[in-house]
This record gives structure tokens, C-alpha cells and sequence, in this order.
């Protein structure tokens, strides 16, 4: 009895051995194939001076045959990209299908490292080699006047007879802004997206046009440009949020992307008028002009009540990351005599910064980029100017302006030249018609600012009103309506497609003939 049950005993023993061999066997088959092959390619490692948007790149091949008796084809099925700042570990990779990557809104004078592991249809992976590579500390170059060249221009939409006057685009174009998802049902013709303005400038109502591909005609003949359509009809944006706005009034608008986790992008707006005490100027609301939902009012710190609410528009995303806490949204103003600065302000605010639209009488953070003297709170001393300043002087528009590693703030507007006086057009008076700042001649113009310079007052190596303007470019040869000498109001808001590097520009008609029209630039650096 006991000899068969060591027998029974020593039998289990062997069955388990051969089962467990074979068991294992199944778990853990002889590989058939090698793990896969992967080779970084672009940017070459410690690549420096890039820039803050850059395509990563690499080459994969699936593993070689190891075994004769291997059935079937192995493949590469995908990639798991590591990304992370010099100092950091990697975290989470993130799953890509093909062979790079592109990458946005990166950090200048920031070093970062990556790695690519390949995804093998056996289950095999392999992970490359660590690359390196470091951003611009800054824009290496700056955008020249002879980097703009000019393309044409195209017409609002014409007023509808019987409408009310507030519906036309006349007497219109103080604000300006790109809408780079607008009339996604357009023609692909180098110029998508539309824009959103501001139409007669007593009752600033908002609407949204299609862009033509603009004409250059040569005698500036209205009948060869081509027309917008309309988008979205005029519209009131503010509601009831600026009910002392009474007299020449200003306007600017800006459309930021959807914030934190809303489901669509916002215009931003300003508002001012010619004369006005300190109240809340700035907004928000939706896209829809059919129900705006208007949200503020807001104020800003740091800026009178006349040199933070005309234009608008956005700061790169990096830039401001970098210098200015990440406010990625300028606001300022001009107004002529001095009141606002003895040349444009300029200041970085954001107001979903908090994650949400702010309450209303909100006092929003800000950081100064630029700001001369002025005669807000009497006679300065000391006197801060913008070099060749004058009182009679006006900048309605700004834009911030990208060209591959060229950039450049831009300002639009008319330049007093030669001697200025407070008055008419024939000289100095008090008790005349047609009273204000007055020159000798007006010219319109582009004014350029170096972003490096801005950078400089936001880190606290410059004051605020240091920065000069390094070059301006006379625009008037291109404008349809300039008379005389003595015009003013050449040119009217602005704004910039970053992708396309088109610069869009308002100049204004005044009725009798002339249509508000809009010229387009492309900023051309190759």
C-alpha cells in the first residue's frame, strides 16, 4: 500500500514537471522577430537658437526575422513621444501615429529633451536615443519696413439703402480683429479666415465680413476691388455696460482663443471716449453677434483713464510666458494733446487669467511694456517722449507681428510733421470751427517697436519709457483718400494673421463716394 502510493506520488511529481515546462513554453514562445528600430532625425541633437514652434522627427523600421518557422508580418503600429524641460523627468508620453510631431508655444531660452519609443505589433518596443535641443533666447531679427509688401485691398460691404446709418461701414474701421476660423465654407485662396469691425464710428457696432483675395489697382479705381460679404450683420456688443460713452467714442477689439474650458473662443473690447473720467473699459463677449452675452465691465491697473482702451490685440504665447506672467492680450491707447503719453501706451493684461470671466468692476492685473509721460495729472516732470513726438499725433491700431525669427510691434496711425498748434488747419486759435491738434502735414504710417526692448521694461532693465521706436514705414502712397497735406484720420484699425503673415488695415471712407476699404500687407522674410 505504501509502495503505491509513492509510486502514485512520484508520478504527479513528473506529470507537473512536464506540464509546468510546457505551460512555460506557451507563456514565454521563443521570439520570432527583434524589437523595432528607431532613430531621432529633427532637430539634430543640442540643436540651439530654434524657435518656440518647432516639428519633431524621427525614423522607425520594424524588427528583422529571427526565426525560419515565423508566420505572418510585423509592423510598426505607433509612437510614444517623451517630452519634458532640461531638469524634469519624463512624464506621461503622448501616443502618435506618424513619424513627428508639432510643437507650439514653447518657451524661449529654454532647453528641452524628448525621446520616441517605437510600438511593435508583437508587443516589442524599442526607445531612442535622448536629444536635446534649446530655444531662442529672443527674436534674433527684427521686421524692416522693406520686409512688408503690399498685396492690394478689397470693400466693406455697401450700405443697404433704407437701413439706419449705424449699419454702414462709413465713417467706420476704429477696431479690427482676425478670425482665423471664420467663413470656414470660403474658396481656399491664401486668404481664410474673416474679420470681425467696427462699422460708423458714432455708434461703433460690430459685424463679421469673408476676405476677398485683395486687388492692387494701380489708379485706385473703387470698381476694381473686390467686395466682402457679409458674415454675421452689425451688431451691438456692449449692451448696456458703458452708458457715459457720449461723445467720440473709441473702440478696440481683440479675438482671444477658447479660455481654460470654455468651448469657444471671446472677443475682447475697450471703450473710451474723447473725454471721460475713470470707469471701467474693458469686456468680453461671444462670437455670436446675434447674443453677444456681454461680460464686465472691467478696469486695468497702472493706466489713466485715457491711455489703456483703444487697441487691442494678442501677445505670442511664449513671449508672454516669458515676460509677462503669461498676459498674453495688449491693450492701449493714443489720444492726441498728451493725455494719454507723449507717444503709444502699451500693456499686458489678461482677464480669464483666473480661469474665469472676472465680476464686473474687476480691476485687472497688468504688466507695463510701455508708457511715456503725459499731461493726465498736469505739467510731468520729468518729460519722457517718444522721439519726433507730437501732440497733433494718432495711433489707432497695433498689431504684434511674427515672421519666422523676425518680429516686430507694430503701430498704425497718422504722424504730425513739422510744427504743430493747437487750433485749425490755419493756425493757432481758441474760438474757431474745426478746433483740435494740427500740423504742418500728416502722414500715415507704420511705426515699429523692438519686442526685445519691451522685454527689457517687463523684466525691470528699462523704464517703461525708454523703448524708441527703431524704424516707421509712410504708407500713403497706397491709401485712396489722402487730399491734402493737412488730412488726418489716414488710417484706422488693424490686425495680423500670425499663420499667413497678413496685415490687414482699415482706411475709412467718408461718404460722398468714398468706401471704407481694407489694404493687406504680407510680411515677407525669405
Amino acid at each position: 500500500m505504501g509502495f503505491r502510493r509513492v509510486g502514485i506520488l512520484c508520478l504527479f511529481a513528473i506529470s507537473y514537471v512536464v506540464f509546468a515546462s510546457c505551460r512555460s513554453q506557451i507563456i514565454n514562445p521563443p521570439l520570432a522577430f527583434s524589437a523595432p528600430n528607431i532613430a531621432l532625425c529633427s532637430p539634430e541633437n543640442e540643436s540651439v537658437n530654434l524657435p518656440t514652434e518647432i516639428t519633431l522627427s524621427w525614423n522607425a523600421t520594424p524588427g528583422t526575422l529571427l526565426t525560419q518557422s515565423a508566420k505572418g508580418a510585423i509592423s510598426i503600429t505607433g509612437f510614444e513621444l517623451y517630452f519634458a524641460r532640461i531638469g524634469e523627468t519624463f512624464g506621461s508620453p503622448s501616443y502618435i501615429s506618424e513619424t513627428s510631431a508639432r510643437l507650439t508655444g514653447l518657451s524661449l531660452s529654454q532647453s528641452y529633451q524628448w525621446q520616441v519609443a517605437a510600438l511593435q505589433s508583437d508587443g516589442q518596443q524599442s526607445r531612442s536615443e535622448t536629444y536635446r535641443f534649446t530655444t531662442i533666447a529672443s527674436s534674433a531679427q527684427r521686421v524692416e519696413p522693406e520686409d512688408l509688401v503690399y498685396l492690394g485691398a478689397f470693400l466693406t460691404p455697401e450700405w443697404v439703402p433704407g437701413n439706419p446709418d449705424a449699419q454702414s461701414w462709413e465713417w467706420g474701421g476704429m477696431a479690427m480683429a482676425f478670425n482665423p476660423d471664420g467663413d470656414p465654407g470660403s474658396r481656399s485662396d491664401g486668404f481664410p479666415g474673416s474679420l470681425f469691425g467696427a462699422g460708423h464710428d458714432v455708434w461703433n457696432l460690430i459685424s463679421e465680413i469673408g476676405i476677398p483675395a485683395p486687388v492692387r489697382s494701380e489708379r485706385k479705381v473703387l470698381a476694381d476691388l473686390p467686395t466682402a460679404r457679409v458674415l454675421q450683420s452689425f451688431a451691438d456688443i456692449k449692451g448696456d455696460l458703458f452708458p457715459w460713452i457720449e461723445e467720440m467714442p473709441r473702440v478696440g477689439i481683440e479675438l482671444i482663443p477658447p479660455p481654460n474650458e470654455q468651448e469657444t473662443g471671446k472677443l475682447i473690447a475697450c471703450w473710451g471716449a474723447h473725454l471721460q473720467d475713470e470707469h471701467a473699459t474693458h469686456m468680453s463677449c461671444e462670437l455670436d453677434l446675434d447674443s453677444p452675452d456681454p461680460q464686465g465691465p472691467w478696469l486695468v491697473t497702472g493706466l489713466n483713464p485715457y491711455n489703456g482702451n483703444d487697441y487691442l490685440f494678442t501677445i505670442p504665447e511664449d513671449w508672454a510666458k516669458a515676460y509677462t506672467q503669461g498676459f498674453a492680450l495688449a491693450t492701449g491707447r493714443y489720444r492726441d494733446g498728451g493725455w494719454s503719453g507723449f507717444g503709444p501706451t502699451l500693456a499686458a493684461v489678461d482677464p480669464w487669467h483666473e480661469g474665469n470671466s472676472p465680476p464686473a468692476g474687476t480691476t485687472l492685473p497688468s504688466v507695463i511694456l510701455l508708457k511715456y509721460s503725459d499731461y493726465y495729472n498736469g505739467e510731468p516732470d520729468p518729460w519722457h517722449e517718444m522721439n519726433g513726438y507730437a501732440h497733433s499725433d494718432e495711433w489707432s491700431g497695433g498689431v504684434w507681428v511674427r515672421a519666422g525669427l523676425k518680429e516686430a510691434v507694430i503701430f498704425v496711425g497718422t504722424k504730425g510733421i513739422g510744427n504743430t498748434w493747437y487750433g485749425n488747419p490755419e493756425g493757432p486759435c481758441l474760438d474757431c470751427e474745426n478746433r483740435g491738434w494740427w500740423s504742418d502735414t500728416f502722414e500715415g504710417w507704420f511705426l515699429f517697436y523692438d519686442p526685445n526692448d519691451l522685454a527689457k521694461v517687463a523684466e525691470g532693465v528699462l523704464q517703461p519709457w525708454e523703448p524708441q521706436p527703431y524704424a516707421h514705414l509712410n504708407i500713403d502712397e497706397y491709401l485712396y483718400y489722402v487730399s491734402s497735406a493737412q488730412e488726418k484720420q489716414h488710417a484706422g484699425a488693424c490686425c495680423y494673421d500670425n499663420k499667413n503673415r497678413l496685415l490687414y488695415l482699415f482706411e475709412g471712407g467718408r461718404g460722398e463716394g468714398e468706401r471704407t476699404l481694407i489694404h493687406v500687407w504680407r510680411i515677407q522674410t525669405e
